[in-house]
C-alpha cells in the first residue's frame, strides 16, 4: 500500500487553517504521513494546529511538526518539509487552501495503476465561496507540456501535482531560499524536464483559497518582483546547462516576456517602474511570437504610459 506524505507550511493563517486541516485529516485514505511546518506565526495558527490534532488521535504516529524560531518563508519552509517526507510520494497543500475528501485515495490509485515520477490534476479557485475549474494545463506530450510551463501556459504549482520522493531526491532539486514568490515555478519546471514519466488525473483535487489577501502568493511588491527574477534566473541556468534545443534562447526570452507581463497585470503601476528594469537582454528578441494583448501591454508600460496600460487591463479583464 503506498504511503503518500501531505506537505503544510504554516503561517498565520488562523481564518483558514481548520479547514485545511479538516480536509486533510478526514482523508478516505488512511496511509498518509503528515508534515507541517510553522513558520514562526504570530497569530493563532499554533494554538488551532494543536487543537484540531487532538480530534483525531489515530493520525498522532503520522505526525511530524517543524518549529521555525524566525520567519523563514515559504521557500524554505517547503524544503524543509520536503527533508522529512517518509512517504513513496508527496503533495504539497498550502495551509489558506484545502483538498478534495478523496484526493489522496484517487492520488494512491493512480499510483497502483501506473507509478510516474509525476502525477499532475486540476484544481478550484475558490472566490467569496464560489467555485472556478483550474486547469493544470497539462499535455501529454512532455516537450510541449515543459513549454507551456515556461511560458505561463500551464500551471507550475506545487500543488497541482504529486511527486515520487525517490524521483525527487535524487533530482538535486530544490526551492531557492529566499525566493518565495515563484518558487514553484524555479523548482517544478526542472522537475519536469527530468522527469522520465507524467501521468494525470483529469479531475479537480485542489482547492484554492483567492481570497487571502495576506497569503504568501496573493500579495505583490518589489521584493516579490526580485524573487520572481531571481526564480527566471534559475530556470534559464537549469535550461542552459541541460538543453539541447537549437531555439532554447528564444523560449528563454519568451518566458521573460511573459513573465513581466504577468507582473504589468498586478495593477499597481507604482511598481511598472521596477517591472519595466527587468530583463533588458529581451528587446533583441524581438521573432518570439508574443501575442498582441501582450505587446501592446509591454508598449504602453515601457513608454511610461502607466495609466493607460491600467485602463488597458481592466478593459481587457472586463471583456473576459
Amino acid at each position: 500500500m503506498v504511503r503518500v506524505s501531505i506537505l503544510v507550511p504554516i503561517y498565520n493563517v488562523e481564518r483558514y487553517l481548520e479547514r485545511c486541516l479538516i480536509s486533510i485529516f478526514e482523508q478516505t485514505y488512511k496511509n498518509i504521513q503528515y508534515v507541517f511546518v510553522n513558520d514562526c506565526s504570530t497569530d493563532n495558527s499554533e494554538s488551532i494546529l494543536t487543537s484540531v490534532i487532538k480530534k483525531y488521535p489515530e493520525r498522532n504516529n503520522d505526525i511530524t511538526i517543524i518549529s521555525h524560531s524566525s520567519n523563514k518563508g515559504l521557500a524554505s519552509s517547503r524544503k524543509d518539509a520536503l527533508r522529512n517526507v517518509t512517504g513513496d510520494y508527496f503533495i504539497n497543500v498550502d495551509s489558506d487552501d484545502y483538498i478534495a475528501g478523496n484526493a489522496v485515495e484517487i492520488i494512491a490509485n493512480k499510483v497502483d495503476a501506473t507509478p510516474s515520477d509525476i502525477i499532475v490534476f486540476n484544481g478550484y479557485e475558490v472566490i467569496e465561496n464560489k467555485l472556478k475549474i483550474l486547469s493544470s494545463g497539462y499535455i501529454p506530450n512532455k516537450k510541449k507540456y515543459l513549454r507551456k510551463i515556461i511560458l505561463n501556459q500551464a500551471s507550475p504549482s506545487f500543488c497541482l501535482k504529486a511527486f515520487n520522493t525517490e524521483f525527487f531526491n535524487k533530482s538535486n532539486i530544490l526551492p531557492i531560499d529566499g525566493v518565495d514568490n515563484g518558487e514553484d515555478f524555479s523548482t517544478v519546471t526542472p522537475l519536469v524536464y527530468l522527469a522520465n514519466k507524467i501521468d494525470y488525473i483529469d479531475e479537480g483535487l485542489y482547492y484554492y483559497n483567492r481570497d487571502n489577501s495576506d497569503s504568501y502568493t496573493q500579495s505583490l511588491n518589489k521584493s516579490g518582483i526580485n524573487q520572481l527574477f531571481m526564480a527566471a534566473k534559475a530556470v534559464e541556468v537549469f535550461l542552459k546547462e541541460r538543453s539541447t534545443d537549437e531555439n532554447i534562447d528564444i523560449l528563454i526570452a519568451g518566458m521573460k516576456i511573459r513573465i513581466k507581463n504577468y507582473l504589468y497585470r498586478c495593477e499597481n503601476i507604482s511598481l511598472y517602474p521596477c517591472i519595466n528594469e527587468l530583463f533588458p537582454e529581451i528587446k533583441q528578441h524581438h521573432t518570439f511570437p508574443s501575442y498582441l494583448p501582450e505587446k501592446i501591454l509591454s508598449s504602453m508600460a515601457e513608454r511610461k504610459m502607466y495609466n493607460a496600460a491600467l485602463i488597458y487591463i481592466r478593459l481587457t479583464k472586463a471583456i473576459k
